[in-house]
Formats: C-alpha cells, structure tokens, sequence
C-alpha cells in the first residue's frame, strides 16, 4: 500500500491535498475536473532562540537583541487539481493534488563595534552547570557582528478516494470517502553571522554557519464523509476527513566556521562546528513515527451548464507530530568542541559532549481560501 501511495505521489508531482472539490450533484456525466487556484497561510514555524544578547541571560539589564520567535511566512499562493471518475450513479473514485509556493523568511542585524557600540554576546546554556552563559560577538574597538537568519517552507500533498453515496432520504445527499493520502513538509532553517575585526587589526575572516533543515512525508489511510445538495444551479458541500498512518522524518544539522586567523589573514580555513550546529549533534537524523491528520472543506458553487461551474471554498488542515527546525536547536553547548567558542584550532571535545541530538516536534496547520472552476464531461 505504501509503494502505491509513493507512486501516485511521483505521478503527481506533489503529495497530500485538502479535500477535493466536492462535485457539484448528481451527474450522468463520466469525469470531472477542477483547477482551484490557493490562498493559504500555514502556522509559524517556531523558532524561540536568543542568538544575540547584551550579556548573560537572567542578569539585570541584559536584552535579547536579535532572536524572532518565528518565522512568519504569510499568505501563499498555490494550486490544486481534482480529477473524479465515476463508477457507477452512487459512486466514483477521486485524485486530487496540490502545492504551495516556497514560504521564505528573513532577519538580521548587525552592530559597527565603533566607540559607543553594544558590546554583544551569543548566550547558551553551560551543560555543567545548568547556567545561563555567553560568549563574545561584537566587541567594541575590537570586532564587529553581522548575523542573518533565513527559513524556508515547501508544503505539498496528494490523495485518492472512493466516494460512494449513502441511501439516506434527506434534502441533502451524504457520501462515505475511504482512501489513502500523502503529506510533504520540507523547512530549513540557517543562521550565519560575522565577526571580523576591524580594519585597523587586518583582513580578517571569522564566519560561521549554522543550518538546521527537516523532512516529514506522511503516508496513511483516510476515511471521511460529505455533505452535499444542489438547488437552482447553486450547491454547497462539506467534508471532513481523518488520515492517520506512517510519518518518515529526517532531520539535518550541518556547522562549519569559516576563518583566516591561523594563517595571517592569507588562507581561509574550515573548521566543524558554528555556534549551535556542533560535532555533537551535527549529522543525519531518522525516524519513523505514527501520525494523525484531519482536514476539513467548505464549499459553493454554481453550475452554469451541463459541462461547466465555478467554485469557492475554505480548507483547514491539521497534522500531529511534524518536525520543524527550530525545535531541533539545543542551546546545551559544550563550548570544548568548538573553535567557534574556544578560538583554539583543534579543540578537544569531552566525553558525551553537548548539545546532544534529540527529535522534538510540533504540530502543523495550515488553512485557507480556495476559488476554481470544475468541468464535466
């Protein structure tokens, strides 16, 4: 069943949906085809670090200088595709695929070190002691700091259905839905910074990268119900749906410093480890897990003729147990295995050093206006 869903997917091009758009009413006709154009916003992605401060976390008049909590990404534009076919007057099977344009996030700031200027620190927590510490970033007369965050989202789906009609004799038909759906969730988040000294001292280079990305692809079962009627052109429905099955992740954790200290300012090298993306947790990182989706639709339309109507329609879509970037960032830092923090070339990490890695993860929804046309044939 999973190479199955794997491979509707790839011929999809993008995997799970919001529910498809509900057909219209009862038609003779075999196929139906729908073309929604997507107005969704998703949940910020939580990311709740101070990464730069004016001291030690916790001591009298220190502020978090630069540290969102999270990456806003808005509303974004996309676009769906429904294909329905039906088997029989009561029943009939339903594809429908969708993707989102990349959601993208920004920040920075940067502070001179001339006279007058913040004197700045990265702050972290000391696994020793449990403490709040820090370590220097923007020096005045010394070195300045330059830091830049970026975060990503890309957010695909696919599903396939078979709808049959119950026998209920209401003023509104009701259809049963059982089939399977699909969910990629792909975010990254980086942060890079820059500590040169300032011209007087040399032609120095002190950078560092830290990138933290994720990767969720849902595959399950879905059931679901509908409720649609149709009067003088104009229909209505509703759809709730309930997913729940296997849920792969995979995170990435990569951080490197970049500098020419040790070479007279002439060669750059490359040292492991930034300021959270340490030898410690860096790497590759899997799990499998269960997750739970429902999602739910309302929809209106109008039929214009036999061949053709147009829709409008709200989606909401929520999905347990998602891994997101900023969860991932552990601020226990043992500072011994990095030349980020010691300045030492070849540090010696300690036994069991941190941060250590472990999956923490969040919950995710998205929701929004979708309007289209559907036609039948």
């Amino acid at each position: 069943m999973r190479r199955c869903v794997l491979n509707l997917a790839l011929l999809a091009g993008c995997a799970f949906s919001a529910s498809p758009s509900a057909a219209p009413a009862t038609t003779t006709a075999d196929w139906s085809l729908s073309l929604d154009a997507l107005s969704w916003e998703s949940r910020d992605s939580p990311l709740g670090i101070p990464f730069i401060s004016t001291g030690t976390l916790g001591q009298p008049g220190t502020q978090i200088v630069f540290g969102p909590r999270a990456a806003e990404f808005g509303s974004r534009r996309g676009a769906r595709l429904s294909l329905s076919r039906a088997m029989s007057e009561s029943s009939a099977l339903e594809f429908s695929a969708f993707g989102l344009q990349h959601g993208s996030y920004g920040a920075g700031m940067f502070s001179d070190a001339l006279p007058g200027s913040l004197h700045l620190y990265i702050p972290y927590i000391d696994p020793q002691t449990g403490q709040e510490t820090s370590t220097d970033f923007s020096v005045p007369g010394l070195y300045s700091g330059a830091a830049s965050l970026r975060s990503s989202e890309r957010l695909r789906g696919a599903e396939l259905d078979y709808r049959w009609q119950l026998p209920m004799a209401r003023a509104f038909a009701l259809d049963a839905l059982i089939g399977v759906a699909v969910l990629n969730l792909d975010e990254s988040m980086t942060l890079d910074t820059a500590s040169p000294l300032l011209p007087e001292w040399g032609p120095d280079v002190w950078e560092t990268h830290d990138a933290f990305s994720t990767r969720n692809r849902f595959h399950g079962l879905q059931v679901g119900l509908r409720a649609r009627a149709e009067r003088n052109g104009f229909y209505g429905s509703a759809d709730f749906k309930l997913a729940a099955g296997w849920l792969r992740q995979q995170v990435d954790i990569n951080g490197v410093l970049h500098t020419d200290d040790y070479t007279e300012f002439e060669t750059v090298e490359q040292f492991p480890g930034g300021y959270f993306a340490l030898p410690s947790n860096s790497g590759r990182h899997r799990r499998n897990t269960f997750g739970v989706m429902p999602q739910a639709e309302l929809e209106f339309g109008y039929r214009f003729n036999a061949f053709l109507s147009a829709q409008i329609g709200y989606s909401a879509m929520y999905a347990t147990r998602m891994l997101r970037p900023g969860p991932q960032v552990n601020r226990r830092i043992d500072t011994s295995q990095s030349t980020s923090y010691t300045e030492v070339p070849m540090p010696q990490p300690v036994a069991g050093a941190q941060p250590a890695f472990a999956f923490e993860d969040s919950n995710y929804f998205v929701h929004g206006i979708h309007a289209g046309i559907t036609l039948t044939f």
